[in-house]
């Protein structure tokens, strides 16, 4: 879900792989009581990214395998409603504003943004007035949890800033740009450029999904580029 803009690619390991058949095993074996609940403990931090991993690789798949014509291992409403139950018990989680789980909603909100917009297309059908209000809100909280992260973030040296969590932000905005009727906020843009700029200009990973965000943010939104820092 994090490598790249295009969401018919396939993902590196299928639902029914053995490598994600494990990961599900370990989960169900080890991970008992406490640390079976979303937080940001470190055992519960390892429990909620490996639930929400696989989530998105089946919301991945499911896209992929759709886009493509190919037979489908589980129903499109299967999917939604494991992940829709996800993204509900994340925020419902105690530390729900933490920077850590801000960072995991962001990644699930953003794999039931793409699931929905996908299967939309894919039918060729108009979503529903309840279906769609679900989506802009999706996008709105997208967009509310993104600029909370980086207007924390900021100033920080980026050498210090989680690389997965900036993924999953940047995924997660990007997913909501793509939304054609959305609406893009105007508010609080520079800390997210900035922070972004700095930080792919650090690692140079991500540039080209970073460009398309600019673009779309500055172009097709008619918003005032910000000056190069």
């Amino acid at each position: 879900m994090l490598s790249s803009a295009d969401n018919s690619i396939p993902s590196l390991c299928s639902p029914n792989s053995p490598f994600s058949k494990g990961i599900e095993r370990y989960i169900r074996r080890h991970f008992i009581g406490e640390a079976a609940s979303f937080g940001v403990s470190p055992s519960q931090q390892l429990y909620t990214m490996a639930q929400i991993a696989l989530a998105s690789g089946r919301v991945l798949h499911h896209v992929y395998c759709s886009h493509h014509g190919y037979e489908l291992d589980e129903s499109y409403n299967s999917v939604d409603h494991t992940m829709q139950a996800l993204v509900t018990a994340l925020m419902a989680a105690k530390d729900s504003h933490s920077m850590y789980l801000c960072d995991i909603i962001s990644l699930a909100i953003c794999s039931l943004i793409v699931l929905r917009q996908s299967h939309a297309k894919q039918e060729s059908f108009m979503l529903s007035p309840l279906d769609d209000l679900a989506l802009q809100t999706s996008c709105q909280m997208i967009w509310d949890t993104a600029k909370i992260s980086f207007h924390a973030i900021r100033g920080i040296d980026v050498s210090r800033i989680s690389f997965i969590g900036m993924f999953c932000q940047l995924r997660g905005v990007y997913a909501a740009i793509d939304v054609s009727y959305n609406y893009t906020p105007r508010d609080d843009m520079e800390d997210m450029l900035f922070t972004m700029e700095n930080f792919f200009r650090r690692w140079t990973i991500g540039v080209g999904l970073l460009k398309s965000i600019q673009n779309d943010i500055y172009e097709i939104r008619e918003i005032t580029p910000v000056p190069t820092h």
